[in-house]
C-alpha cells in the first residue's frame, strides 16, 4: 500500500490519510486482513467502539507480513482505520 507513491506516511493529529487505490481482488461479502505497524508508540488512539469487528492488538514489533498474530489483544473495536472502500462493479461489464 502506498501514500502519494510513498510506502511511508507522517499523519498529523486528527488528520485523515487515503491511500492510493490498491489492485486486490474482492469478492461480495468477503472480509480482508488489514495490518498496520507503528515504529514508535502511539500516544493517541483513534478508534471506533462499535465497528462490529475484530481488532488484534500484538506485541512489540512489524508484524504486517504475519499470516497470523500471535498472542496480541483482541478489541472488538477498530483501531486506526475508519473504512474500506471498495467500487461496485457495473452490471454488464
Amino acid at each position: 500500500m502506498t501514500f502519494g507513491k510513498k510506502d511511508t506516511i507522517l499523519i498529523a493529529p486528527g488528520a485523515p490519510a487515503l491511500s492510493d487505490p490498491v489492485d486486490l481482488p474482492v469478492t461480495d461479502g468477503s472480509e480482508i486482513a488489514i495490518s498496520l505497524y507503528f515504529p514508535k508508540r502511539v500516544t493517541s488512539v483513534t478508534g471506533h467502539s462499535l465497528a462490529l469487528r475484530r481488532a488484534v492488538i500484538s506485541k512489540h514489533g512489524d508484524q504486517t507480513q504475519d499470516i497470523a498474530i500471535e498472542g496480541g489483544k483482541e478489541s472488538d473495536g477498530s483501531v486506526f482505520l475508519s473504512e474500506v472502500l471498495v467500487p461496485a462493479k457495473r452490471k454488464g461489464v
